[in-house]
């Protein structure tokens, strides 16, 4: 479920809206009962927010888990982590006694790379959406250069630079985030998996582009997790589109018109990132 941003937030505030939500899973788990428990799998809540509210979180999801067990017992439930299943989740979260769920992060990590280009939430940085060609590893790009012709805070632009290349961005930077995760599953020895990681494709170079998929794909394969890509055609796809299959809308990045016309191909370097040594 993906809610609104503002029934996200009722689902924190409002008693009904949250018991909404949980009629809601128990009507799902019941619907999708006849099929193969081995087919189908429960993802509850995508990238839920309880920023400040970790216990709530656990008790809501608890309760959510609670109604889909009574029509879905041996069904795999999918548990993000709250603050937007960022690593931050995993600080004080405390696991279910449900020995058949699997926790869920996602990992877009910098920022100023996975969402160049992008407007994004402030705390990220006002400026990220002036960046272009900003390269990775963090050791190849200038600190001095102008990565954001046309930011109108561009002091705050150089800071964001600044800190980028002084945090080392690379491979071993990326293994070190992918880490907190890992331990966290060893520590109360339970599976983690990464539903969502990429990097939007417009304004940063294919190379850089998929050098962080490739690190960020080994890191989580070294750490034992397994991993979705997100996307396939879209924003932060793989693909290269031929035909009638995209168009520019108002945030001036790319989107998919019809999924049904035109061609798909995925590129070799995809195919290199995702699968290569």
């Amino acid at each position: 479920i993906q809610p609104s941003d503002s029934f996200m937030g009722s689902i924190e505030t409002d008693a009904h809206a949250e018991a909404g939500l949980i009629a809601l899973w128990q009507h799902i788990a019941d619907h999708y009962k006849p099929i193969s428990t081995s087919t189908i799998a429960y993802e509850l809540l995508n990238e839920p927010r309880y920023k400040t509210a970790g216990s709530q979180y656990r008790t809501t999801i608890g309760d959510i888990v609670a109604a889909v067990r009574q029509e879905a017992p041996k069904n795999v439930i999918i548990i993000d982590l709250p603050k937007n299943a960022t690593l931050g989740g995993f600080d004080d979260f405390v696991q279910l006694t449900d020995d058949n769920v699997q926790y869920a992060f996602h990992f877009y990590e910098p920022y100023i790379i996975s969402h160049q280009g992008m407007k994004a939430p402030p705390v990220w940085g006002r400026s990220l959406r002036y960046f272009r060609n900003l390269p990775y590893p963090s050791g190849s790009a200038d600190v001095n250069g102008n990565y954001f012709p046309d930011a109108a805070d561009t002091q705050e632009a150089k800071r964001m630079v600044a800190d980028y290349v002084n945090a080392n961005w690379d491979a071993g930077h990326i293994a070190a985030r992918i880490k907190i995760a890992a331990d966290w599953a060893a520590a109360n020895h339970q599976q983690v998996i990464c539903t969502e990681f990429g990097a939007a494709r417009r304004f940063i170079d294919p190379v850089s582009r998929y050098r962080w998929i490739a690190d960020t794909r080994k890191a989580l394969e070294a750490a034992g997790i397994g991993w979705d890509l997100w996307d396939y055609a879209d924003l932060f796809g793989i693909v290269k589109l031929t035909g009638d299959t995209v168009t520019e809308s108002s945030d001036g990045l790319v989107h998919l018109v019809d999924p049904t016309q035109g061609s798909r191909d995925v590129e070799p370097d995809a195919v290199k990132a995702l699968f290569g040594g």
